[in-house]
């Protein structure tokens, strides 16, 4: 399976002033003064797709409950808690991403202690915990059966009136010292992805008004998985009575179906973008099928069906991933499509073209896709303590003939005077690899540096990376 992807390593630096200490969940006769209070920073990764979002910014990347479930350093079971989330919100314009900072307290550790953190799954991960004995393994734990979400039925995923939190998953690790008190605050390495995959449809390069034109009205989604694990790593058809197994459907009246309300009249709103998301599946030999529903000719045509298989520019089959968004991309549309959605579904492709471009979030910071190339940056801001520092901007790009630009502004949208304690150092690497270094001096005034950004330009592909530094009394 051939996709496009872009893999970074995480490095997010996001530094908050520190709340009161956290008291649920703590072990039996373990007072205030003796936790210690752990602070995670993560990143919560997306791609850029702005416009008719089903699910707002925030809703993607929302942190409703988070599961702290904590191993020593040969992995066996510790104790389990409730993080409390804040600074949880789209802190990087339209893209979706987003980061948060989750707060919890433990007991102090001489040695290295090993977080899995779960977010918006909390039932599945106290089943888990109870149905297993009182010593068990970190890969036991990761493998339960009870760690899998489900739909009922031929629901879809819900993406209007009540919402449901996307489950995430990610793991981190305390220094080899371990947890000392009064305070551990870990900024990097916790990356959090979600158990789902995206599927984008797009015909805006497709008239919705014209007599040759066509106006997407509908997607159906059909060979999906009816669960899937909450934790990546792990097969999508394992244990569970075959419950994560495609399945065919055999008709139009039991497959998942999206709607556009309302309807498109102009170009830019043909599409169906932020609303479908499906479990991971294995490629297999059966393909995801989309019935694209649609009137050719203009709004006042009557509807008819097209079938397109999710698959690669070489013809192969392509899985659903978690974390990934598949962008179906429709170029034409030579004429009317079938009668009925069964009959499409049953029938081979017709009238229809369409390719399909995956894009990976997974190990990647960022990825600004531009329909051509993509870009990805890591880390997405930079939030440095009050001494001087540096920190390593890495960028990736599929656009290999140019060389990106990096340059400091004052401004998040314009290039202007950067601030004097905001350095960088000279590009380096080469396609499809460069790294700039940023420097901050140190700050010993009693507020916080904001108002530094760096700029990166690759062609058309462009994303700024915010910059601040705590001040000596934080």
């Amino acid at each position: 399976m051939k996709m496009s992807k872009i893999f970074f390593g995480c490095m997010l630096a996001a530094v908050f002033s520190l709340t009161s200490c956290i008291k649920e969940n703590l072990d039996a006769g373990l007072s205030d003064g003796d936790e210690v209070i752990v602070t995670l920073t993560t990143d919560i990764e997306n791609i850029t797709e702005s416009q008719s979002r089903a699910l707002s910014n925030d809703q993607e990347q929302k942190l409703q409950k988070v599961k702290i479930v904590a191993f020593n350093n040969s992995n066996n079971y510790l104790y389990v808690r409730d993080g409390n989330v804040s600074n949880n919100t789209n802190t990087t314009g339209t893209d979706g991403s987003g980061t948060a900072t989750i707060r919890f307290g433990v007991p102090p550790s001489a040695t290295q202690v090993n977080f899995v953190v779960i977010a918006n799954a909390d039932n599945e991960v106290m089943a888990a915990i109870a149905a297993l004995p009182s010593t068990f393994s970190k890969s036991t734990f990761l493998g339960r059966a009870e760690l899998v979400k489900s739909l009922s039925g031929n629901n879809a995923w819900t993406t209007t009136g009540t919402y449901a939190p996307i489950p995430m998953y990610g793991e981190v690790s305390t220094p080899t010292t371990g947890i000392l008190r009064p305070r551990l605050l870990i900024t990097s390495g916790l990356n959090l992805t979600r158990m789902l995959a995206r599927i984008n449809v797009v015909a805006t390069s497709i008239s919705p008004t014209t007599s040759t034109g066509f106006q997407l009205t509908s997607v159906r989604l059909f060979n999906i998985n009816r669960a899937g694990h909450i934790v990546s790593g792990l097969a999508p058809a394992g244990t569970g009575a075959g419950q994560l197994n495609p399945l065919s459907y055999p008709s139009a009246s039991n497959c998942q179906s999206y709607t556009l309300s309302p309807a498109p009249t102009l170009p830019a709103d043909n599409k169906l973008t932020n609303t479908i998301y499906a479990f991971q599946r294995d490629a297999g030999t059966t393909p995801v099928v989309l019935i694209v529903g649609g009137k050719y000719g203009g709004s006042s045509s009557t509807e008819t069906f097209y079938r397109v298989d999710l698959r690669n520019s070489s013809s192969a089959i392509l899985g659903l991933a978690r974390n990934t968004s598949y962008n179906v991309t429709i170029s034409s549309v030579l004429g009317h499509g079938y009668p009925s959605v069964d009959a499409a579904y049953n029938s081979t492709p017709m009238n229809m073209t369409a390719s399909t471009t995956a894009v990976t979030w997974e190990d990647s910071d960022v990825v600004v896709f531009d329909k051509t190339y993509a870009m990805g940056v890591s880390p997405r801001s930079f939030n440095f303590d009050n001494k001087g520092q540096s920190g390593t901007i890495t960028i990736k790009t599929s656009e290999t003939t140019l060389t990106p630009t990096v340059t400091l502004s004052g401004s998040p949208t314009d290039i202007t005077s950067a601030p004097a304690w905001l350095t960088k150092g000279t590009l380096s690497g080469s396609s499809p690899t460069f790294t700039n270094t940023i420097t901050v001096t140190p700050n010993t005034g009693t507020t916080l540096r904001t108002g530094g950004y760096v700029h990166i330009t690759v062609g058309r592909l462009k994303y700024v990376v915010p910059v601040q530094q705590r001040n000596v009394a934080d």
